[in-house]
């Protein structure tokens, strides 16, 4: 069974639509674990509610629900989300291969009605700093390696989650969630996992939880693990390619031009009166390398600035005659 784990504060608007999609859209017996952080709400009699006073933030939160979860499996999920039918047999499948790995359910972003979904976010790379940034990916298969995780839509197996001692609640109560999942996926597990035939909808900015002293948690956690960064990218099957610079090639600068014609007419002859040129100029640099001058031509011409201008009359058999 699936223990779905639901850390919730100020969310009113969105929680029971969350409860009712996850449970509707699952093949199998799931059980919900609701935590009010903070706060009280009429909560889905469906789930299960832990009630914390005061908030105490999404590490707590996250630790005390998985201690009393029955289920196998851990689903991590914030309180305005839903998610596509038989999501639930599609994420535990790559369990039977990687037991103590991290699955994740691309995003979307839906609207406040829980309808619509812009746009697409599967993959992360994770930073020298330990931290998850979105990165696009052009194939995918239905089972994806991926190098982080942001926090939301995710599932592990409880005995995993409990072996690396759940989220450390020394770190701020809030922020680098995320991160810290990313770690331990790689360092202490079998990897991260995107399965790529699941959609989850997410709410973004709902005035929830205030990510508070996220750069604090993500300064701890690059404090901690950010030596062991390699060891992640030897981990990581598809680790970024790095760029190489041929330190052979020597410093090069490719000037770009740009010329604009305006030409002004009669307006009952409709015969050109004349003609100005705007000139246009961009200085590129670099170490020689990278970007053809066809390229660097194509890319920085729009961004020329203007540098003077070109003034031309009409001969009378029609030729034009630069002023001078």
């Amino acid at each position: 069974m699936i223990s779905i784990v639901i850390p919730a504060h100020n969310e009113q608007e969105y929680l029971n639509a969350t409860i009712d999609n996850f449970i509707s859209t699952a093949d199998g017996c799931v059980e919900v674990i609701v935590v009010l952080n903070g706060y009280v709400q009429e909560v889905d009699s469906r789930a299960i509610v832990l009630k914390n006073s005061e908030n105490m933030g999404m590490r707590k939160a996250l630790n005390r629900a998985a201690k009393i979860a029955s289920g196998k499996y851990l689903m991590f999920i914030d309180a305005h989300c839903n998610i596509t039918a038989g999501w639930d047999t599609k994420m535990l499948e790559p369990f039977e291969q990687y037991p103590k790995g991290i699955v994740v359910a691309p995003m979307t972003s839906i609207n406040k009605d829980f309808t619509g979904g812009r746009g697409w976010y599967g993959f992360c790379e994770m930073k020298p700093n330990m931290q998850p940034v979105w990165k696009g990916k052009k194939t995918y298969k239905a089972i994806e390696p991926n190098m982080g995780v942001t926090g939301c839509g995710l599932m592990m197996s409880r005995d995993f989650y409990l072996s690396f001692g759940g989220l450390d609640e020394t770190l701020p109560k809030m922020g680098a969630i995320g991160s810290e999942f990313s770690i331990h996926g790689w360092l202490d597990g079998d990897g991260i996992y995107t399965r790529t035939d699941v959609l989850l909808g997410h709410i973004f900015s709902t005035g929830g939880y205030d990510t508070g002293k996220a750069n604090e948690a993500q300064d701890i956690l690059h404090t901690r693990y950010g030596d062991r960064y390699q060891e992640i990218l030897n981990h990581f099957p598809e680790r970024p390619r790095m760029k190489k610079v041929d330190t052979t090639k020597e410093h090069r600068t490719v000037t770009v031009d740009r010329k604009d014609e305006h030409i002004t007419t009669d307006n009952e002859t409709g015969k050109p009166i004349k003609k100005v040129v705007e000139l246009f100029k961009y200085v590129y640099e670099d170490n020689g390398g990278g970007l053809s001058e066809e390229e660097i031509a194509k890319r920085y011409s729009p961004k020329a600035s203007k540098v003077g201008e070109e003034l031309y009359y009409p001969s009378e058999d029609g030729q034009w005659i630069k002023v001078a």
